[in-house]
């Protein structure tokens, strides 16, 4: 039986025992060259489940910067509307209650 991790079935898998004895891969139809194309197929599944987990942490690096970069950005337009908000308070002008203080970026 193949192993979980496995995708590729052996050829002799659901034969008896007598037609696996011995080298029998020929009688099987399964000659080194089917073996050499599965062991590349391997390899080639290999670098690429290497490639895509690479790309995925580099896409979360990607995200995590860029999440850094909008809570800076809203720390500084957060400054923006409290200088604002004691300007008008300075002239006597009552700000809008819909600008939420306290919120976090």
């Amino acid at each position: 039986m193949h192993s979980p991790r496995s995708t590729a079935r052996s050829p002799a898998e659901g034969l008896d025992d007598d037609a696996q004895d011995g080298n029998g891969l020929e009688l099987l139809g399964y000659n080194p060259n089917e073996r050499e194309l599965l062991e590349y197929k391997r390899r080639q599944n290999t670098v690429a489940a290497r490639q895509s987990r690479k790309h995925k942490l580099e896409y979360q690096q990607h995200l995590e910067d860029e999440l850094k970069r909008l809570q800076g950005e809203c720390v500084r337009w957060k400054e923006k509307v409290a200088l604002c908000q004691e300007m008008m308070k300075s002239h006597g002008i009552q700000p809008p209650s819909s600008v939420e203080e306290g919120e976090e970026c």
